[in-house]
């Protein structure tokens, strides 16, 4: 399987999610990248 969620600009990405929406549990991802690229970032990682 692909490793989808490293890179926020593969159209695969987002072709694969119903809604474009990222929950970070970890806190490992960029809001800012995220929200440029159209997700919906919502981080709630330590």
């Amino acid at each position: 399987m692909k490793i989808l969620f490293l890179n926020y600009e593969d159209p695969e990405l987002a072709s694969r999610m119903k809604e474009r929406v990222i929950v970070d549990g970890r806190n490992i991802f960029e809001r800012r990248e995220a929200e440029v690229e159209g997700f919906t970032y919502f981080g709630i990682g330590a």
